[in-house]
C-alpha cells in the first residue's frame, strides 16, 4: 500500500525495488521501452531527478504488475 503523501518518484522507486521477482529490469526496459541503464540506475538510484515522462511511463507500467 502507497502512503498518499510520497510523491511519484517516491512510489515509483518503491514499486521498482518491491515488484514481484519474476519481473527483470531487462523485462521493464523491454515492457516500457525505457532504455535499460536507465531502469538500472533507476533501481539504484543513482537518477534522482528524471525526467516525468520516463517517470510516468515507469510507475503505470509497476502499478499493472500488482
Amino acid at each position: 500500500v502507497l502512503m498518499p503523501t510520497m510523491n511519484l518518484y517516491q512510489q515509483t522507486f518503491k514499486l521498482i525495488q518491491d515488484r514481484p521477482a519474476r519481473i527483470s529490469l531487462q523485462d521493464i526496459s523491454n515492457e516500457t521501452k525505457l532504455n535499460y541503464s536507465w531502469v538500472c540506475k533507476f533501481h539504484s538510484g543513482e537518477i534522482t531527478n528524471p525526467t516525468y515522462n520516463n517517470l510516468q511511463k515507469l510507475h503505470d507500467y509497476l502499478t499493472k504488475l500488482k
